[in-house]
């Protein structure tokens, strides 16, 4: 395949130019790192004075909060919100600790003690009431989040519910129109706050987002991408939302003037290689790489280009060195995701069987359990890049873990449940009393006119997993210890 296969594909980059006047630009900008009963957090207040200069320099009008508390942080959004509406723009930065309780994400303010996942509805401000301030401005409403630093409020926090999970990192969500949601850290992970001044998501934001013609996708992609290498690719910051097919810059093309009516422009060269590495990144087509390094050589992206056609020249070299190898690296990497699927669905404990690298039923069971329990929609007939990229994305175990009777959950490992003098483990895997016989004690008599009889054959329960036979066994059994029994024997 060579370059010539590109030309339909740039002509679908073409934008226009939209304008943005400077008395229709708000911004709210909040650090907290002066927790008063958590340890203080020394970047984000810096964070939000050099993201505040920023947004002043684009011409917004800033309201700036440090080490803000709650009632500071609802009173500014309240005034935030009216500035905002009828806006073009409408932009919130936060810096501080964030968490998600029970499927809604928060920002802590300093003030905030959050001994009870009660509390947190009266202590915290929640994500859903920033996104309807900024969803007032006509063109774009902006949130990014630098909040995704681990919590430390979670381990002291009592459970009201069993069900409410104080997860690590924050939420997915699903934002309004026009209104886009950028972390620092993809949900359900962790940012790092960073030994310099500023975080690393931060210092990648201050270093695009008064880039003339860089288009607001295109400037969270280039952040993106810095902050996975200042990382080595332990962060991997995420936008939520989508927006028109209208461009929206922050700082416009120095060549667009402002004005109401909209001129098309010609892509910048600057961002044109950056269009094309979106295109071709995720290929295995080495001649797409090579036209690439051909065309743009200058790119910040060439050495990870270079890289990449080192490791999948070395690949085609192992295929071809194989017998029977006939398919396309192409096809050897899409056929090679349900087997890698199911290799990340077993990490974080949603996957029990054989991993044979076929999507069977019980893959699509596995899958299911991994979406019930992420809060994720991915379609469990197929084996999809999306929904690897999303297990991959999970650090800790996701599904819970169940053990045999006699053993309980400790981590990610079954252990021995040990009880002691004078107990054992009962039917419902908790220690109880040893109940000891009298001497006097009497055998159950058979009924009359009856004789013992040989004992009826054990009943088999189909299924090629344990997780199979678990669902049959509750048809037919009662009892959580039988049940296990008859799951780990297949027979009743």
């Amino acid at each position: 395949m060579r370059w010539g296969r590109f030309t339909f594909m740039f002509s679908a980059f073409i934008v226009f130019a939209v304008p943005a006047l400077a008395a229709d630009r708000v911004a709210l900008v909040i650090g907290n790192g002066a927790y008063e009963r958590v340890p203080a957090l020394p970047n984000p207040p810096r964070d939000a004075t050099d993201i505040a200069n920023a947004l002043e320099r684009l011409d917004f009008k800033v309201t700036q909060l440090n080490n803000a508390t709650a009632a500071d942080m609802r009173k500014a959004l309240v005034e935030f919100g009216r500035a905002a509406e009828g806006s073009m723009m409408a932009v919130v930065f936060y810096a501080g600790h964030g968490m998600e309780a029970g499927g809604e994400n928060w920002l802590v303010p300093t003030d905030a003690e959050l001994r009870s996942d009660t509390d947190i509805e009266s202590e915290a401000v929640s994500l859903r009431s920033v996104n309807l301030q900024v969803s007032k401005a006509r063109q774009l409403g902006l949130i990014i989040l630098d909040a995704c630093r681990n919590n430390p409020f979670a381990a002291n926090m009592k459970r009201s519910l069993s069900t409410r999970g104080v997860a690590r990192g924050l939420a997915p969500t699903e934002p309004t129109d026009n209104v886009l949601v950028a972390y620092a850290a993809r949900d359900g992970t962790t940012a790092n706050d960073g030994d310099g001044r500023n975080s690393p998501f931060t210092a990648a934001l201050l270093r695009n987002i008064e880039t003339p013609g860089l288009e607001i996708s295109f400037l969270f992609r280039n952040v993106r991408d810095e902050v996975m290498l200042a990382t080595k690719r332990e962060q991997q910051p995420f936008v939520y939302g989508s927006l028109s097919k209208e461009a929206i810059y922050l700082r416009p093309p120095a060549s667009a003037p402002a004005q109401e009516t909209r001129a098309p422009i010609e892509v910048p060269a600057s961002t044109e290689d950056e269009r094309v590495w979106e295109v071709i990144r995720t290929s295995s087509d080495a001649s797409l790489y090579e036209d690439f390094l051909k065309h743009y050589g200058y790119s910040p992206h060439a050495a990870e280009v270079r890289q990449r056609l080192v490791e999948l020249k070395s690949t085609q070299v192992a295929s071809v060195a194989s017998p029977g190898a006939r398919l396309t690296a192409d096809q050897n990497a899409a056929g090679d995701i349900p087997r890698l699927l199911l290799a990340e669905l077993r990490r974080v404990g949603c996957s029990r069987g054989i991993n044979d690298g076929n999507w069977n039923i019980a893959a699509q069971r596995s899958l299911s359990l991994f979406n019930e329990k992420a809060r994720t929609t991915f379609d469990v007939k197929f084996a999809s890049l999306d929904a690897l990229n999303a297990v991959r994305g999970k650090k800790d175990r996701v599904c819970p873990l169940i053990c045999e009777r006699g053993y309980k959950a400790k981590g990610d490992d079954c252990v021995e449940i040990v009880c002691k003098a004078g107990f054992k483990v009962g039917n419902d895997n908790m220690c109880e009393p040893n109940k000891v016989r009298g001497s006097n004690a009497r055998r159950p008599e058979l009924p009359r006119n009856e004789t013992p009889t040989a004992s009826t054959p054990p009943r088999t329960v189909g299924g090629s997993t344990m997780e199979d036979r678990y669902r049959a066994c509750r048809k037919l059994v009662k009892g959580f210890a039988r049940r296990e029994a008859c799951a780990r024997t297949g027979s009743i």
